[in-house]
Order: structure tokens, then sequence, then C-alpha cells
């Protein structure tokens, strides 16, 4: 099954020029010294429904990067954060997502017990329902 977690995480792969298993990972925090990104789907809701059932419905992500400097951490975030807010329809193999939105702007953590610093956005795809594709499983 292509869930909307794994095909976000594969547009993200094209968008930022990442490499998932590498520089990207998706539902775990990597245990690497190397810059960072991973994506955690939190959870999301049915906005909206019609007559016909159709629905609009809104999924939630955050996304994190983490490096050693936080000036890159800062700069990258920044700059991830620009490139999302400019984004309008987008079609996945699977599921038509007609608005991303970022649901808080770029925050910066504390470093970690390894000395890195994590920034973070917290991300909103609105999908429609009713767009999901039948496809080959996976």
């Amino acid at each position: 099954m292509v869930t909307i977690g794994k095909e976000f995480v594969k547009f993200l792969e094209g968008l930022l020029g990442l490499e998932f298993g590498k520089d990207l990972f998706y539902m775990r925090t990597p245990d690497v010294d190397t810059p960072v990104f991973w994506v955690i789907q939190n959870s999301g809701v049915v906005s909206w429904e019609n007559k016909t059932n159709e629905k609009l419905k809104e999924y939630s992500f955050t996304l994190n990067f983490r490096d050693t400097s936080a000036e890159n951490v800062d700069k990258t975030i920044e700059k991830v954060e620009s490139i999302l807010s400019k984004l309008k329809c987008i079609r996945f193999k699977c599921h038509y997502v007609y608005r991303i939105s970022l649901s808080t702007l770029p925050s910066q953590d504390d470093v970690d017990s390894e000395d890195r610093y994590r920034g973070s956005l917290n991300i909103t795809l609105h999908a429609y329902d009713k767009a999901q594709i039948d496809v080959e499983p996976d």
C-alpha cells in the first residue's frame, strides 16, 4: 500500500536532493553523525465531507533536520521553509495534495548529548480523499 507519508518522503527526496536511507529517513530518528533529515507523521483530521462522502483530509508531519552546526541548522530549515511555502498543488502517485501549509515556522532545539542541533518544521498536507488512485501494491 502506498501511504501519503511514503509519498511525501519520496517527494522531499526529489525536491531537496536527498537520498532515502542516507540523509533522509521516515518514522525514525537516525543515529548518524552527518547532517540528516527525518520525517515523522503525526496525525491528521478529516476537515470536510460533502454529501457524496468526498473528504478533505489534513495530514500532519514534522520535518526534522540535525547537524553539529547550529548555523547550518538555521540556514537549512529556513531554506526548506522558503521552498515549501511556495508550493501549491502536488500530484503524488496515489494522492492529490491541493495545499501544503506550515503549521509552525522553523524552530531550533538545544544541542543534544552528542553536540548536535535539531531544527524542525510542522507541515500539513491538505489532500482530496476521492483523488486517491488504485495502484498495484508495493
